[in-house]
């Protein structure tokens, strides 16, 4: 049976305290922040359900919804519980993820005290993980609420595991599934967690021996079965809500090369965390023959050799072995394989993943110092190396804070990610459509970021449509049509596409096929209050009052304060 350490209950309290404090001054920041227009509105802000707060229909709504192409309702639950306490306040949404990426990083320090008996290690990677610049998208981003949510249930899956090792009954067995399913439904990453226990019966729990591998997975067949229902589900609402990436624009090849790369990138960013950006474009256009080139090439060789060095040192260093299949396979439902979004890589995937790292990183450190210690004596060694422990933490502690202040607000966020990166055509339209949508709108430059969204992506439809508002506002009606057209056969299922494109064909009297698309509009979002209104304001024009009547009642059901729908349903009544 596995040996559980008992450690000393006021040094673990002293320490996740500091941890605490340490991350309190970190992100200190976060109480002045604004919502970013990327996911912080659709996920939050602009959400009606989560506005409403806590509530059964909002309880009803978070387990029954793929919004926004996920399905995580205690996420769901967790912001609809901010608002009960603070309204809709992102400075205390963002505090509130501070907390919660706190007690994650508390109960990492426990398991792995109590699972190894070395208080120190344990110490080093809690503190790695809570203080490095790569966790700053998970914590400072409110959309991003199930990063650190998941984390706090997965490390509490780890302790509930630990304990049923220790004393096993079907209770504690219980709780270890109740805490699996919480991580899931907070962010379906959380899947890896079984693979991660049987790493754990290698070491430190040394529980794998010859011969019984065979009982340790039987023994976590539910928490198997718990994680293929997950997956499914996943996979089922991602497809429904379009998040799944067209695998010709993402052939396999590219997507291995993009892998491979993606897992180099990563270690290197542990080790050198410049240059952090909320988003690292995947390439649009010019694809390769075979992206298979040098850089690809060099990553793998990489790859490789830190895989045979770990399964050559299995046996005397366990940690690395474990450590490094932690990184590599924690990973996988995040590096691309199977493509979900536009995203070459993201800071947030290496959030339980860089654990993993860690690990092996703090625990080869302890054994260096012990080496250091034979030589120098112990009194001089610690004079060494404590200080140049204190200091690699404190300067990942700033280049967190550093990082953390990038994401004050939406045009910081997306000015440092045009300058950290290259081809950026998603931060290009973000600062784009900020420029259209300002009041006043700032033409030029929504004009200049805009064309420079569609210069390096050409298939990207909303950016066509926005500029297309743009040619439209400066009077260019010709020029805005053909934008229109462009982006509804991009995407046709863009309800916005239909709305812009129906209305320039009312203005230049085409009406049949104005209402076509104001009708195209309705039947993908049928909440679509200005769809309503434009289609009544057709029909209208075409005579047809009573029908006319009914959509301008159907828009002002949807918006009671819209203007333009209260005089339709005016002219429409002969008022």
């Amino acid at each position: 049976m596995a040996v559980v350490h008992a450690i000393d209950r006021r040094r673990l309290v002293l320490a996740g305290l500091a941890l605490a404090a340490a991350l309190a001054l970190v992100y200190a920041p976060v109480v002045g922040h604004d919502f970013v227009d990327f996911d912080d509105r659709v996920y939050v802000a602009d959400n009606p359900e989560i506005a409403s707060g806590l509530g059964w229909d909002g309880f009803r709504w978070a387990f029954t919804t793929g919004y926004a192409a996920n399905w995580h309702p205690l996420t769901w639950l967790s912001h609809m519980l901010d608002v009960e306490l603070f309204g809709l306040e992102p400075g205390a949404m963002a505090a509130a993820n501070v907390g919660l990426h706190a007690l994650a990083s508390v109960l990492l320090l426990v398991f792995l005290a109590r699972a190894t008996g070395a208080f120190w290690p344990a110490l080093g990677v809690a503190a790695l993980f809570a203080l490095h610049p790569l966790r700053v998208e998970s914590v400072a981003w409110i959309a991003e609420r199930k990063d650190v949510l998941a984390g706090v249930f997965f490390m509490a899956t780890l302790l509930a595991w630990l304990g049923w090792v220790r004393r096993p009954g079907r209770l504690r067995y219980a709780w270890v599934v109740a805490m699996l399913a919480l991580g899931l439904m907070s962010k379906p990453t959380v899947v890896t967690l079984p693979f991660v226990l049987l790493l754990l019966d290698v070491w430190p729990l040394r529980r794998l021996e010859r011969g019984n591998l065979r009982a340790r997975l039987i023994e976590k067949g539910p928490l198997f079965a718990l994680v293929a229902a997950s997956c499914w589900l996943t996979l089922r609402v991602q497809q429904a809500g379009g998040a799944m990436r067209d695998v010709a624009l993402s052939p396999l090849d590219l997507r291995i090369a993009n892998a491979i790369t993606a897992y180099a990138t990563y270690l290197r960013k542990l080790v050198w965390p410049s240059d952090l950006a909320v988003f690292y474009p995947l390439p649009r256009t010019g694809l390769p023959e075979s992206p298979f080139g040098l850089e690809v090439v060099l990553a793998a060789a990489i790859l490789l050799a830190i895989s045979l060095v770990a399964f050559v040192e299995r046996r005397r260093r366990p940690w690395l072995a474990v450590g490094w299949c932690w990184y590599l396979g924690v990973l996988v439902p995040m590096i691309g394989l199977v493509q979900v979004g536009n995203q070459a890589l993201a800071d947030r995937y290496t959030y339980l993943s860089g654990i993993g790292l860690a690990i092996p990183i703090v625990f080869g450190s302890t054994e260096l110092g012990a080496w250091v210690e034979e030589r120098l004596g112990r009194a001089r060694a610690q004079i060494v190396l404590l200080p140049l422990a204190a200091a690699i933490l404190l300067a990942f502690a700033l280049a967190s804070h550093r990082q953390v202040l990038v994401w004050r607000d939406h045009v910081s966020l997306f000015e440092h990610a045009l300058a950290v990166t290259e081809g950026n055509y998603l931060a290009h339209y973000n600062l784009g459509t900020r420029a259209l949508t300002s009041r006043p709108p700032r033409l030029g430059e929504a004009r200049r970021h805009l064309e420079a969204a569609v210069r390096l992506d050409p298939g990207y439809a909303e950016a066509r449509l926005n500029l297309g508002n743009v040619e439209w506002l400066e009077g260019d009606v010709v020029r805005a049509t053909e934008l229109y057209e462009e982006a509804v056969a991009l995407d046709p299922f863009d309800p916005e596409a239909h709305l812009s494109l129906g209305t320039a064909r009312f203005e230049a009297g085409r009406v049949g096929e104005s209402l076509e698309h104001f009708e195209r509009a309705i039947a993908l979002e049928a909440s679509n209050a200005r769809a309503h209104a434009n289609r009544a304001t057709v029909l209208l024009n075409l005579g047809r009052l009573e029908e006319a009547r009914r959509g301008f009642e159907r828009a002002l059901a949807l918006d009671p304060g819209m203007a333009a729908a209260r005089e339709g349903l005016r002219a429409s009544m002969g008022r």
